[in-house]
């Protein structure tokens, strides 16, 4: 078991903790108040890309750098997030391309999270520079237990059908079929005249006269988009966090029962991280029943073949939209390694 893996009597007892989102003046009591209420662990920077890269390779991480001593010196342990989730504002006006673009052939602005596309160069190099600035400065801290790799994957950006993505489907059809003709024949392509002769005559699924190929739309792009990202941020907190010897890496798994993101995923999520984590928000009206409760517990339970860790529960108290986590233990099974 790693030496730094918190040992705990009962539930590891938290919450997201968003200190450069009010002043630094309140810290110290938020400290105080959190010691006083049993709080054991924390989520820390899962949205803070602006604040520690304010400026294109210009990094400000003595905010952290306090958070994090001040934590750790109360006893807090922290789940470290890497803030790939919310890209800044200076990315998307330096990468116009990297825009997501919806079903509809709508580019969708900044001003929210998850305002990219997955398939974008720049937006894998940009992660891979925050990144591995936060394992190079963070990786032997004492107070981080766990890496938050992104945050709640497909939600609310599940795929994109911008020109990058396109290519991205493309090349991923070639290597899942081989050759056209194999296309043709799974996808029964020969169905109201839509047999392919050349690569570049395959589009994404955009909104159409009437409805479209369904293993295009409602198989290939899903995995093609979502699981392309999925990889791309595992792996990358594989290579940058392992070297250090760091092998905690913990994943806020976000359940969606719908098509945006399907199940399937988690089954090459899950076997890549060493933590998996569910997140589950009821509410007590329109939200998600008991049902998709039980329905993403199970997926969870069925894709954790090489996660020996599993549970983060969440409730969300409305109106004041408090969020309570707790953290568990899996049939009693420890971290391995």
């Amino acid at each position: 078991m790693h030496s730094r893996w918190p040992r705990l009597d009962g539930l590891a007892y938290g919450g997201d903790y968003n200190p450069d989102q009010w002043p630094a003046e309140l810290w110290e009591q938020d400290v105080v108040l959190m010691r006083a209420a049993g709080v054991t662990l924390v989520s820390v920077a899962i949205f803070s890309w602006g604040m520690l890269e304010p400026r294109p390779g210009e990094y400000e991480f003595g905010w952290l750098d306090r958070v994090l001593g001040m934590l750790h010196d109360a006893g807090i342990a922290v789940d470290l997030g890497t803030p790939s989730a919310a890209p800044p504002p200076w990315f998307l006006r330096r990468h116009p391309e990297a825009h997501p673009v919806t079903r509809d052939g709508q580019v969708l602005g900044g001003g929210s999270r998850q305002a990219y596309c997955p398939s974008s160069p720049a937006y894998a190099s940009a992660c891979a520079g925050i990144t591995r600035k936060l394992a190079e400065r963070y990786g032997s801290h004492p107070a981080v237990v766990l890496w938050h790799v992104n945050n709640e994957y497909g939600a609310p950006t599940g795929e994109c059908y911008c020109e990058t993505s396109v290519a991205a489907f493309r090349d991923w059809l070639r290597g899942r079929y081989g050759d056209l003709d194999t296309l043709n024949d799974r996808w029964g392509a020969a169905f109201w005249s839509q047999r392919y002769g050349e690569w570049d005559e395959i589009d994404a699924p955009h909104t159409s006269s009437t409805v479209v190929n369904p293993a295009q739309r409602l198989l290939q792009v899903m995995r093609s988009n979502v699981g392309e990202g999925i990889q791309f941020n595992v792996a990358l907190l594989q290579i940058q966090v392992q070297p250090l010897g760091l092998f905690r890496l913990a994943q806020n798994q976000f359940q969606d029962t719908g098509a945006q993101f399907p199940g399937c995923l988690h089954f090459h999520l899950q076997p890549r991280l060493r933590f998996v984590a569910h997140r589950f928000f009821p509410q007590r009206k329109g939200g998600p029943r008991h049902q998709s409760l039980a329905v993403g517990g199970n997926v969870h339970r069925l894709a954790r073949i090489a996660s020996p860790i599993y549970g983060l529960q969440n409730l969300r108290a409305e109106p004041q939209h408090v969020t309570l986590h707790g953290c568990f233990q899996a049939h009693g099974q420890q971290p391995a390694g």
